[in-house]
């Protein structure tokens, strides 16, 4: 998919192209993105894509990318942290990221993951005040917050075993007369691994760094790259690895 920020232009001509193949990406008004099928032009590691966006007035914007090798997740350790959250104490769950760092050139890494948890509900009904309260409960699905980014490289690590920061596990809490209910995550639980081009990281490492500061007027300024030619953003590509368990 291609997409973009702003005013949407539902009418532009927008070409992915690899070599002598090529496929048209279409705008999807239900998605609000330029997308086309995977099987117009396969996604191949190690080939160089290029992009061209055309629009009716004649503004014309391209970039390239190329797209890195796989790099296998090799285990997710899963801990817990006691912690005091508005004035509770709580018990985080947290995971960190192994892998094998490939030896002789850069590499760039984006961490992601997601887990389901429980959540529980309470009803009293206040007609019947002597009738025990009635528990239910939620399945839910929420991603990781890696609270000291989620971006890394092998800078001065080249070849060696790679462990990320600690990212949070996605729960919740309820509260019964006071007392805090943390839940706890159960069921599927997956831990990406994004080996990323050079642009990729230093674009959505910017955006990171900036989010961190908005609100600081005294802060230095963020300048945020791009590699689009006649335009702003970033066209970039990466290689995910996913590591899937099961909690219970």
């Amino acid at each position: 998919g291609f997409s973009y920020a702003g005013d949407a232009v539902h009418n532009a001509t927008v070409t992915l192209s690899e070599g002598s193949r090529s496929a048209t990406l279409l705008y999807d008004y239900r998605k609000g993105y330029y997308q086309a099928a995977i099987s117009q032009l396969p996604i191949i590691t190690g080939r160089t894509y290029s992009i061209v966006v055309q629009t009716p007035d004649d503004q014309r914007a391209t970039s390239t990318c190329t797209v890195p090798e796989r790099i296998t997740l090799n285990d997710v350790l899963i801990d817990t942290v006691d912690a005091r959250e508005y004035g509770h104490n709580s018990k985080q769950y947290q995971a960190r990221l192994r892998w094998r760092d490939p030896a002789g050139k850069p590499n760039y890494y984006q961490l992601a993951g997601d887990n389901e948890y429980l959540f529980k509900s309470q009803y009293w009904s206040s007609s019947t005040p002597n009738v025990p309260a009635r528990d239910t409960l939620y399945r839910l699905q929420g991603n990781w917050r890696f609270e000291k980014g989620f971006t890394s490289t092998d800078q001065g690590r080249d070849g060696q075993d790679m462990e990320s920061v600690r990212g949070r596990l996605a729960t919740t809490y309820s509260y019964t007369n006071g007392k805090q209910d943390p839940s706890r995550p159960v069921g599927r639980l997956n831990a990406y691994l994004l080996n990323v081009e050079e642009n990729y990281y230093r674009y959505s490492d910017a955006i990171e760094r900036q989010s961190r500061v908005v609100d600081n007027p005294f802060a230095e300024p963020v300048p945020v790259p791009s590699n689009i030619q006649g335009g702003l953003g970033c066209f970039s590509a990466y290689n995910r690895s996913v590591l899937t368990m099961t909690l219970k």
